[in-house]
């Protein structure tokens, strides 16, 4: 039997504020939200900085986020 995750993946957009080791505090509307990236491989810091704008995409897990991949919007310009 194979075990089934009934949490539903949602998405969570808003301007990277600080990087906590394998934490990202991101300003969202309405104030902050806390989002763990232990899952996302690499280290996220070489790839955006505080101030960009970025979508997460994973599940509420208690108080944060739990990330399980992310798109950061101004990569296309970055060429």
């Amino acid at each position: 039997m194979i075990p089934v995750d009934d949490r539903r993946w949602t998405e969570v957009t808003g301007e990277i504020e600080a990087f906590v080791g394998r934490t990202v505090v991101l300003k969202v509307d309405g104030g902050r939200v806390t989002v763990d990236v232990s899952s996302l491989k690499g280290n996220l810091e070489r790839v955006v900085a505080p101030g960009t704008t970025v979508r997460f995409y994973g599940v509420p897990v208690e108080l944060r986020f739990k990330a399980m991949g992310f798109i950061d919007p101004d990569a296309r310009g970055r060429r």
